[in-house]
């Protein structure tokens, strides 16, 4: 398993004990998403609908490149940052 570092923005902060940074251990995106919601359960519902995917507003970023779904089985190393980056509107 990789030690990697999950990122949360400010909105999601209080979600995971108020860090900006959390580690985690994976071998997957995949598998570091499913840890950081066994780690931080209220995370779910502000990234996952009902169905289970990822909202539409959030995606998941590996050392800043954006995740699209075929790269959620690629292997993370160690030293890897996954961030969970939120879309944030308003007028």
């Amino acid at each position: 398993m990789a030690k990697v570092t999950l990122g949360a923005p400010g909105l999601l902060r209080e979600c995971v004990g108020g860090q900006f940074r959390a580690p985690l251990e994976a071998t997957t995106p995949s598998q570091a998403i499913a840890g950081m919601i066994a780690d931080y359960p209220r995370l779910k519902v502000h990234v996952f609908d009902e169905a289970g995917a990822v909202r539409a507003h959030v995606f998941l970023a590996l050392n800043g490149r954006k995740l699209r779904d075929g790269d959620l089985d690629i292997r993370l190393r160690d030293g890897d940052r996954l961030d969970v980056v939120q879309a944030v509107s308003g007028g």
